[in-house]
């Protein structure tokens, strides 16, 4: 009995060795049965014991992480069975899973890639147009000097090649409340028969009138001082070293021309001194005229009130109700200039003043003695008067 079941056991059961399984996988190739020991009480054991009760008690501890074709897979590995090796590439869903995953890397690899150039572009735009603003403003800096220096340049050759003439120096303008004092001459002369010589008058002190009367003083003392015999012609400036207008000056020396006089002549004058050998400094003026012609209409509708207007440069007393003009010829004998038709009246028995009058050549000449009134006419022609060889 034994035998027997030594016999069924023999052929029920066979144990798998590496060296049969590496055989049965090379095809072709059988593997050799050895003939193998039996234990008796294992066998009668494992009779026992179903054997799909093993299978499914086997089941029932599967791994949860494993699919049907890992278990159907380990199902005949424990038979002895080797199914074919599984292709990778099929549907499962890990293979899915994994796909899916190799996908997103590659697109998120590839959007950082675009998000970095897009990055980078706009750096490097702002580095071009950075590098173009700079080269622009050290092109302008460049040009400006440029431009700067050529200008010099020339500038300096055209003063080289074309010396401005040089003018005479004028009183530079001092403060409103200090008045300038006269010109200092460099030979020593207090007073210049060639350059400019001026006054300097407050037209808007309340004194005026006393302040010319004073300033007058002051000349015809230095005049006489200096013993000088030609006419010395004067500008009048205000505080601000501007010349003044003769109906500013009339104004504030309360000379009180007549209007229609006063309308037909223009703004600029000059004031005359001149140190008369017989009778010491008189004073005269010089008025450029605007209309000739109104101003001798004026004249002789009013020649009689200019005595009392030029009272300022007048120290005498005089009748203004028995005034009466003579008329007077004075040649000069300068060619181009035709005999000055003068007016005058004496202010006193002596002569010592006298108001006399011409107009000539756009020109209306006051003087308060016939020499001063002839060294003025001489004067303004540039021409040197001498009183012994006067023609009358």
């Amino acid at each position: 009995m034994t035998d027997t079941n030594h016999k069924k056991t023999k052929n029920v059961f066979e144990i798998h060795t590496m060296e049969k399984d590496n055989q049965t996988k090379k095809p072709g190739v059988v593997a050799p049965q050895s003939p193998q020991k039996t234990d008796t009480k294992k066998l009668e054991k494992t009779e026992k014991k179903p054997q799909k009760k093993n299978v499914q008690e086997k089941k029932a501890v599967a791994n949860p992480f494993l699919t049907s074709t890992d278990v159907s897979q380990k199902e005949t590995e424990e038979q002895g069975v080797f199914p074919p090796k599984m292709d990778t590439d099929q549907d499962t869903p890990f293979a899915n899973i994994k796909k899916e995953v190799v996908k997103d890397a590659q697109k998120e690899s590839k959007e950082q890639k675009t998000d970095s150039l897009l990055s980078t572009e706009p750096k490097k735009q702002k580095n071009m147009v950075r590098m173009i603003m700079i080269a622009c403003v050290t092109l302008f800096i460049i040009g400006a000097i440029g431009v700067v220096v050529y200008i010099l340049f020339i500038s300096k050759n055209n003063a080289t090649k074309n010396p401005e003439p040089t003018q005479p120096d004028i009183p530079s303008q001092q403060n409103q409340d200090t008045p300038q004092p006269q010109n200092q001459q460099p030979d020593g002369q207090i007073y210049s028969t060639v350059l400019p010589n001026y006054i300097i008058v407050n037209v808007e002190s309340p004194t005026s009138e006393s302040d010319i009367a004073a300033k007058l003083d002051e000349i015809a003392m230095n005049i006489s001082a200096k013993n000088i015999t030609e006419p010395i012609a004067f500008t009048i400036n205000d505080s601000n070293n501007n010349p003044i207008s003769f109906h500013i000056f009339a104004t504030s020396a309360k000379m009180n021309v007549p209007q229609n006089i006063l309308s037909a002549l223009e703004e600029s004058f000059e004031l005359y001194a001149y140190n008369d050998p017989g009778f010491g400094v008189r004073f005269g003026l010089v008025i450029d005229v605007k209309n000739e012609d109104a101003l001798k209409t004026a004249l002789a509708q009013s020649e009689k009130q200019l005595p009392a207007a030029c009272s300022l440069f007048i120290d005498a007393e005089f009748d203004a109700s028995t005034i009466s003009f003579n008329d007077s010829v004075y040649d000069t004998q300068t060619e181009g200039y035709d005999p000055y038709a003068i007016r005058y009246v004496n202010l006193d028995a002596q002569g010592a003043y006298s108001l006399d009058y011409t107009v000539q050549q756009s020109d209306f000449y006051i003087g308060t003695t016939k020499d001063m009134m002839r060294a003025m006419i001489m004067d303004v022609q540039a021409s040197e008067y001498m009183p012994e060889d006067a023609v009358l």
